[in-house]
């Protein structure tokens, strides 16, 4: 899907001129570092496993690589990530990393004094120019390159075994050494359907699929996980390609093995003890291929949850009967197939058959599911802006033409798709260049010039304030300028990160002058403590005595609109369930489990979800009152366009 020919035929083109790698170098002469860490089982699945399970494995799948490795390559240094520094890179011709290295800088967490919102900042593990030829595996590949804007981000810890949507025409799957890749069609995954509406041709119900690991997680649910990264803008610059899809919880185009920069995303977890032969092969190929790419990223994206173009078509969706039909339909399914597989085990065992782990898991915890729905009027007071509802009201006609006639205007790169009423004045889509030529003529005219210094500002990483500097820049550079809306909405010149117009750091210092956007929905003022785009999670506590003996811990969970968390998590999906963990003081003890409300259904499996708003309760029995007690709460938050990664809340619950 969206495959860009044009650039491939390049691709191919610098392929075949750089001689399969670096250089003239042969596979041969090169040399490869390989840094050990991941493992072959889910670490979440710890419990499930023997003890010492993933201990022996990180040895076996270190030597399984390592061995790999020496076969098609001249020179390999196998050695644990956390003994890593950067600069190690420089020797090598290509640096695979199945582990992180050391921090060079910690997470940090700081609050706008003006706004009280929350800004985070992702930890540092590699420099903003490390331009050293490099493959990362699994969710590896997310974590090393938050920092520094690299496009492999995180849209779901869900990648299972197999491929599907292959460029094939990609030189990894041709050489240097030579691959038969085999085919079986196969059912394409349910959730691939829930994103019918970004397509403009039905998503087919069977796909040729490839066979990459010989193990996954939805047959052997302590198997490692994959990650799968957006699709949406991954292409939108020179130095980024996707190459394949693969089979996840998410959009059909979701990139299972793509390339930005210098870094080559192998977004499955297996090890050579778990891949097939041919994927062993093309992985081989993969790192002789990244080889050639010795340069930073150039285009950055710094917001994981940054929209593009194809969240129009999401809003553009959330407006019609369609969406509300198709939610209604999809929890009324998953009401009948929880009550038919709840039927089929409790015959089970009422014949006095003996129940599996998870059968009688599934039986302790069932709840009925009640399928609530708003009326589509509340609907879609939900999922538009009040200004478009007031202006629309029930006539969907009127909302597909307002986001039809509005798509080349609107803009994304302060983190939520707004309108931009400078971009419709002129009548010239932001993502086309003619809109910096227009800006910048005004300039040098002297007519509209505040609206060209707030279009150039906001479209471009200069800071030019002579308008003959500004047409010296675009006489030169105008041929070879791209739009990015992943990496933030600008106009960038298809170069180096020396080339004027490339260069971020501009942002710490320049302010764009007042934007004259509409929002869609306005700005509306909010609570420190309420969810927001980029913190779509709110988890508080409280703390009562309930009584002689008995204290309760309230913990108030809030999402953003859009979101949700996992309350269970059905077998063979990949999600991971909120969990509670409490740290009591001697004479208190849990009385009871923790209540929680209904759930909506999610998936198939018998995944449910939260969201909203929604408060769970624990009763505790003590001999007398504490003063506190410890909670650790751990969840998982996503919502259609990406998973965030799991997160754990410490808190200290105290009792008046």
């Amino acid at each position: 899907m969206r495959i860009r020919l044009l650039l491939m035929t390049f691709v191919l083109a610098c392929w075949t001129l750089a001689g399969y790698a670096a250089g003239d170098k042969k596979p041969k002469d090169m040399r490869i570092l390989y840094l050990a860490g991941n493992s072959d089982w889910n670490p979440q699945a710890r419990e499930m496993l023997e003890e010492g399970t993933i201990e022996k494995n990180l040895e076996l799948r270190k030597e399984a690589f390592g061995d790999l490795l020496r076969e098609y390559f001249g020179e390999v240094t196998v050695m644990d990530a956390k003994d890593y520094s950067p600069e190690m890179s420089e020797a090598y011709d290509v640096t695979v990393f199945d582990g992180l290295p050391p921090m060079l800088e910690p997470s940090r967490r700081e609050t706008d004094p003006a706004t009280g919102a929350m800004k985070y900042t992702p930890p540092r593990y590699l420099p903003d120019d490390f331009d050293a030829p490099c493959v990362t595996i699994g969710e590896v590949s997310s974590r090393l390159g938050e920092r520094i804007g690299v496009k492999n981000d995180w849209f779901c810890l869900c990648l299972d075994a197999c491929a599907h949507h292959l460029r094939e025409e990609h030189p990894i799957f041709h050489g240097p050494f030579k691959v038969e890749l085999t085919f079986e069609e196969q059912p394409m995954p349910d959730e691939a359907f829930y994103y019918q509406h970004q397509f403009d041709e039905p998503i087919p119900e069977t796909v040729p699929m490839w066979r990459v690991q010989t193990k996954g997680y939805k047959t052997d649910a302590v198997f490692g996980v994959g990650l799968v990264s957006h699709p949406w803008g991954y292409e939108d610059s020179p130095d980024a390609e996707y190459i394949s899809s693969g089979v996840c919880a998410k959009s059909p185009d979701a990139v299972a093995i793509g390339r930005h920069g210098n870094f080559l995303h192998w977004g499955f977890i297996a090890s050579p003890l778990y891949m097939t032969e041919e994927a062993k092969v093309v992985f081989a190929n993969a790192v002789a291929y990244i080889a050639q790419f010795r340069r930073p990223v150039l285009a950055r994206k710094f917001n994981v949850n940054m929209p593009t173009r194809a969240t129009v078509k999401d809003m553009k969706y959330m407006a019609s009967r369609l969406a509300y039909d198709d939610q209604l339909k999809f929890m009324n399914s998953m009401k009948k197939m929880q009550e038919d597989a709840y039927a089929e085990v409790k015959a089970k065992q009422e014949k006095g058959d003996e129940l599996t782990k998870q059968e009688a898991a599934f039986l302790e915890n069932y709840q009925p599911i009640e399928v609530q729905m708003p009326p589509f009027e509340a609907f879609l007071q939900q999922n538009v802006a009040p200004a478009l509802f007031a202006q629309f009201g029930m006539d969907e006609a009127k909302y597909a033409r307002y986001y039809d006639e509005n798509a080349p205007y609107f803009y994304g790169g302060n983190g939520a798709l707004v309108l931009d009423e400078d971009a419709k004045a002129w009548g010239i889509p932001n993502n086309d260049k003619r809109l910096i030529e227009k800006a910048i003529s005004c300039l040098e005219q002297g007519v509209e010039t505040e609206r060209a210094q707030r279009v150039l500002a906001r479209y471009t990483l200069c800071g030019f304030t002579d308008p003959a500097e500004w047409r010296k820049w675009y006489d030169r550079y105008g041929d070879r300028l791209f739009f990015t809306e992943a990496g933030g909405w600008f106009f960038m010149v298809d170069g180096s990160r020396l080339t004027p117009g490339n260069d971020y750091s501009i942002l710490s210092w320049r302010k764009a002058p007042e934007a004259a956007v509409v929002s869609e929905p306005a700005p509306v003022a909010k609570e420190v403590d309420e969810p927001t785009a980029d913190e779509p999670v709110k988890v508080s506590v409280s703390g009562s005595v309930k009584g002689e003996g008995m204290v309760e811990v309230a913990i108030h969970i809030a999402l953003y609109k859009g979101f949700h968390i996992y309350r269970n998590v059905g077998e063979g999906d990949p999600y991971i369930p909120m969990e509670a963990r409490f740290e009591l003081p001697e004479g208190c003890e849990l009385a009871g489990e923790l209540q929680m409300p209904a759930s909506r259904p999610f998936t198939k499996a018998g995944t449910t979800v939260y969201e909203g708003k929604v408060t769970l309760t624990q009763a505790i029995r003590c001999a007398q009152v504490p003063e506190s007690v410890k909670l650790v709460f751990s969840y998982q938050c996503c919502d259609s366009n990406i998973c965030l990664s799991p997160q754990e809340d410490e808190f200290e619950v105290k009792f008046e």
